[in-house]
């Protein structure tokens, strides 16, 4: 049996301190959390190595400092999904 996933779930909070709150009830339910890949890639330890000039990215930024995503695969079960609903809803 063959199943498509795509790899993750990106979350875009709106502002940084929401992000923080999201992340705390996503570990303290052992669901791993990532930034999303890149964010501002200006801030990427490799990246003044290569290219000496900055530029003002706003959206950029605002998704590295707002934004993470957490892992999807075909293995996730109904309890998982409710672990991750839960870790969702804003109370």
């Amino acid at each position: 049996m063959t199943k498509l996933s795509n790899f993750a779930y990106p979350v875009i909070c709106k502002n940084s301190s929401l992000r923080s709150q999201y992340i705390v009830k996503f570990t303290d339910a052992g669901v791993e959390v990532r930034p999303i890949i890149a964010g501002n890639i200006q801030r990427q330890p490799f990246y003044s190595k290569y290219i000496r000039e900055t530029y003002d990215l706003p959206g950029a930024e605002f998704v590295h400092n707002c934004g993470f995503y957490f892992g999807n695969y075909p293995e996730l079960t109904n309890e998982d999904f409710e672990i991750l609903k839960d870790c969702l809803r804003h109370h």
